[in-house]
């Protein structure tokens, strides 16, 4: 959500810095909820990626239909309106899901959980927490 309200200064330098934010946290939050598809797949594990995939391909083709009404409202500013609407639908489901994690006693009980959900990312931040 940051990122998209950098994006909308007229200075280049802050658009490009606001689209490397949102850049990152799109790819953070594919890696976690990809990794939540592992994690929760009783079977078929690979079944149920496939459909994750399917699902995240198909998410990311309709954003330009779900965005276009906000850009002839508003222009720019309305694309940012419509993105942070969307994301906080997604922000609630995600800690709705965190909620349901920690009732079942599923949640990670690590010291470090940012460390968790970097390391998510690659077995490269891995390796870097190790020699720490």
């Amino acid at each position: 959500m940051t990122g998209t309200a950098v994006t909308l200064f007229e200075s280049l330098a802050l658009i490009i810095v606001g689209l490397t934010i949102n850049a990152f946290g799109f790819f953070l939050a594919h890696s976690l909820a990809s990794g939540w598809v592992g994690r929760y797949a009783k079977g078929a594990r690979g079944s149920a990626s496939a459909l994750y995939l399917v699902f995240y391909y198909v998410g990311a083709s309709l954003g330009g239909f779900w965005l276009e009404p906000f850009w002839r409202w508003a222009g720019w500013p309305g694309v940012a309106i419509g993105s942070w609407l969307l994301l906080t639908i997604t922000l609630l489901i995600a800690m709705r899901m965190w909620q349901m994690e920690r009732s079942q006693g599923k949640a990670p009980t690590k010291k470090r959980p940012l460390k968790a959900a970097f390391c998510s990312l690659g077995n490269a931040c891995q390796a870097v927490f190790r020699q720490q």
